[in-house]
């Protein structure tokens, strides 16, 4: 095995509230774009998603959206997020954030391989 370091550190934010501070929280770390992967509808119906966006904007955060992640993508899925990804964004885009399901962290992993450009 080759030697390497590997350094993945992780914030979890839960509580009251915090959905309405999700821009706060990513201004924290001086991100201007966000890349929000979701699953179904529900996110949209229960009014998270724009609490969300909603928050964000009000910190001056950027956000691209990829919704309907499924168990195993679909390489169409990703396909186009890629090219949604690369279609609106130009500059680097540092951080991502997605809800914890190992559905859409796996979609997000795929988008971002073959999307070298966006991570920092």
């Amino acid at each position: 095995m080759n030697d390497f370091i590997f350094y993945s550190p992780t914030r979890f934010v839960f509580g009251r509230g915090y959905v309405d501070r999700t821009g706060e929280e990513i201004a924290a770390f001086n991100a201007k774009h966000v890349l929000l992967i979701y699953g179904g509808s529900s996110v949209k119906r229960t009014g998270v998603l724009d609490r969300v966006e909603q928050s964000l904007a009000a910190h001056g955060v950027e956000f691209i959206e990829c919704g309907g992640v499924r168990p195993n993508p679909e390489v169409t899925f990703v396909r186009n997020a890629i090219a949604t990804v690369k279609s609106e964004i130009v500059c680097k885009l540092p951080h991502k954030q997605t809800p914890l399901r190992a559905v859409i962290r796996r979609c997000v992993r795929a988008i971002s391989s073959r999307s070298p450009f966006l991570l920092s």
